[in-house]
């Protein structure tokens, strides 16, 4: 999901929307987004959380070549999403709901959802339909380098099993895109737990009966009817009253703004945009090699487990809010609003990333060794993978703020523009490079994070002129930059003494589970602390704004 520098600003001054929030009342909408963000933020790290103890029992179990096939079924999976803009349902639904909400009734609104729901079943159907007849086709395009191995026609099966499963998370996507766009974000966080631990035990107890790795792909498929389609279904009926639903189904199904839903949608589902074709990219080189998909798989889910807890959750809770402003056409405060989560974002990713690269081999020791993944090789290549995966992180969270930006003027054009110009003129070259190097596996997860970090400059520069040039708005990319740069260079202090403790671990005479432990612990108590006394030195605002908001948590607690 892809992802930037100007002047710096002083360091005593920060923005007047960054002041308001520190010091005196927040502006109106972003307290309230920010309990959302909090919200979804745990709900997010609870998903994940379950992801990685599905993934590691996968890991585990399963050989190398049935982990690449596993990874491949994936992968076709997400092409058939993109196709049918399964990124697109809740960006281009969420503005239109609100608006025929705000301008015209609940009922017209509730008609649109019952029709888009109703057709975009039957457009996801038909397609998943055409996807497992010409599985084996559609493969040998997306991962070709599997056809040498012996794990090419398992990757077949296993995407054939998988695939209707699309049409879950479809349904399902408009219906969470309804919830959000009434600010009731509960389903969105619980959908991806209550689909990964149906997973696992399906498949669990699948594999005891059978011994056969398909059963993994079978559990994701019984996993994403109980994730998808029975928790947000569920979600809707059980809500308030005048929150529920008003049903309208018709066939064939009928609304006045499908044409301006498709007219929105169109440029996603026929776009290249990095954010969207990244990872099968990468897929298709690292097919090539024996364990390079699994290797690069667990690196990338490792980080996005961050992506998802930060910047995920940032941007689902600030949608709704934008969308509003942008209906009550307050470009001002869409600006205002973007800018202030964009610099509090930057100052969160760039730190959390910079502990994540200093702590990449200890925490993959402790996430995923285990089993027949208990092998040096595996582990060093995946926390290469994660740690230059990790670099990106602020790239990725920057651009998917900035996409909702885009996406709340109602403009899915310009991004995807700009990512189909990235991911053909620059990120494809750059990954074929990458994958004629002597270290793939460490370039390809590189090559990813130069891609976000390309990726979310054009964002940044096209949505500030978009804003001052049509709208009249200021967004003030230039604090923004002023912000990564004062984090940088708190980053950096942070991380020489983050190797400092790092090399001192190299002289303890604990092994496995236990000296990866320590390890992790000595990094960190080095680490933290020397950022601590940077971001003070430096007079970071975000740094104050999150000190304030913690230590303001712990001291009323403590009083009670």
């Amino acid at each position: 999901m892809s992802s930037p520098l100007a002047s710096q600003e002083p360091t005593s001054a920060p923005d007047e929307a960054s002041s308001t929030a520190l010091n005196t009342a927040p502006v109106k909408g972003h307290s309230t987004a920010l309990q959302a963000a909090l919200l979804l933020s745990a709900l997010y790290f609870l998903s994940k959380l379950t992801g990685l103890f599905q993934q590691q029992i996968i890991m585990a179990a399963l050989p190398r070549y049935a982990t690449d096939a596993y990874v491949a079924a994936f992968r076709l999976t997400d092409f058939v999403n993109h196709l049918v803009a399964g990124g697109a349902l809740s960006i281009t639904f969420i503005p239109l709901f609100t608006e025929l909400r705000e301008r015209k009734s609940d009922e017209e609104a509730w008609q649109f959802f019952s029709s888009l729901l109703l057709l975009m079943g039957l457009i996801v159907t038909a397609l998943v339909i055409i996807c497992v007849l010409k599985a084996e086709l559609l493969m040998s395009w997306i991962a070709p380098g599997l056809k040498k191995s012996g794990d090419f026609q398992l990757a077949v099966l296993m995407s054939q099993i998988i695939l209707p499963g699309q049409i879950f998370f479809v349904l399902g996507g408009i219906t969470v895109a309804s919830l959000n766009a009434q600010k009731r974000f509960g389903a969105t966080g619980f959908t991806g737990a209550l689909y990964n631990v149906v997973a696992v035990i399906i498949a669990v107890i699948w594999w005891q009966v059978t011994g056969e790795p398909t059963a993994f792909a079978w559990g994701i498929l019984v996993g994403a009817f109980a994730g998808y389609v029975l928790l947000p279904f569920g979600a809707v009926l059980s809500g308030p009253p005048e929150l529920r639903p008003q049903w309208h189904f018709r066939f064939p199904p009928r609304h006045p703004l499908f044409k301006t839903y498709f007219l929105t949608a169109l440029p996603i589902m026929f776009g290249v945009s990095f954010p969207i074709v990244d990872q099968i990219v990468i897929g298709y080189f690292a097919s090539e090699g024996s364990g390079w998909m699994t290797y690069l798989s667990n690196g990338n889910r490792l980080m996005i487990v961050a992506q998802s807890v930060l910047a995920q959750a940032a941007a689902v809770a600030a949608f709704p809010y934008l969308a509003s402003d942008s209906a009550a056409q307050d470009w001002q405060k869409v600006a205002d609003f973007l800018r202030q989560g964009l610099r509090r974002l930057m100052f969160i990713t760039l730190v959390l990333s910079t502990w994540m690269v200093l702590t990449a081999s200890p925490i993959v020791d402790l996430i995923y060794a285990y089993g027949k993944y208990k092998d040096p090789q595996a582990l060093h290549e995946t926390a290469i993978a994660y740690a230059f995966y990790s670099m990106g992180l602020f790239a990725w969270a920057g651009q998917q703020l900035v996409a909702r930006g885009f996406y709340a003027l109602k403009d899915t054009r310009t991004p995807t523009i700009i990512g189909s110009i990235i991911t053909i003129g620059f990120f494809i070259p750059l990954v074929w490079f990458c994958a004629q190097q002597s270290h793939p596996v460490l370039l390809l997860a590189l090559a990813t994070s130069i891609g976000a970090c390309v990726h979310f400059s054009a964002m940044l520069v096209a949505f500030e002129n978009k804003l001052q040039n049509d709208y009249g708005a200021e967004l003030g990319a230039h604090r923004v930059c002023g912000t990564l740069l004062r984090t940088v260079m708190a980053c950096v202090l942070m991380g020489i003494a983050g190797l400092i403790g790092l090399h001192f671990c190299q002289y303890l005479p604990l092994q496995g589970k236990t000296g990866s432990l320590v390890s992790f612990l000595i990094i960190s108590l080095a680490a933290w602390p020397t950022l601590v006394l940077a971001c003070r030195r430096f007079g970071i605002p975000e740094f104050e704004w999150l000190w304030n908001r913690v230590a303001g948590k712990v001291t009323a607690r403590l009083r009670r």
